[in-house]
């Protein structure tokens, strides 16, 4: 049994959900064009790629991505200059730390690596 984007709309909002993010999605359509009528247009909001929905979602104001050290310094130095909450995801190549995995560093022993890496 399929159910109308209405429906479902108006189940959602019956418990509380309100705010809706995302990136467009062909499956999903006509839903995405039913809250697009329905929805107050601050209530739903258009983003780039899913961790940006994310981010944004769970109440990041600016998500910043970095894969190499100077992304990573040019993004520190965009976030002091932002209001927060403030997201920066670092990727990291597969294979470049072999201790990488279950955390064994305490919060302040990543913070001190984390440092001495970016200088």
């Amino acid at each position: 049994m399929k159910i109308s984007p209405s429906e479902f709309y108006n189940f959602i909002s019956s418990i509380g959900i309100d705010f809706f993010t995302g990136v467009p999605d062909s499956l999903l359509k006509e839903f995405c064009l039913c809250i697009d009528d329905v929805a107050p247009s601050n209530s739903h909001i258009i983003t780039a790629n899913e961790g940006n929905a994310i981010a944004l979602a769970i109440g990041y104001n600016n998500v910043f991505r970095a894969k190499t050290k100077d992304e990573i310094k040019n993004s520190i130095t965009e976030l002091l200059n932002c209001i927060g909450p403030d997201l920066l995801g670092i990727k990291i190549k597969p294979g470049s730390r072999v201790d990488l995995g279950r955390p064994t560093n305490s919060p302040i022993e990543n913070k001190i690596l984390f440092s001495k890496f970016i200088q």
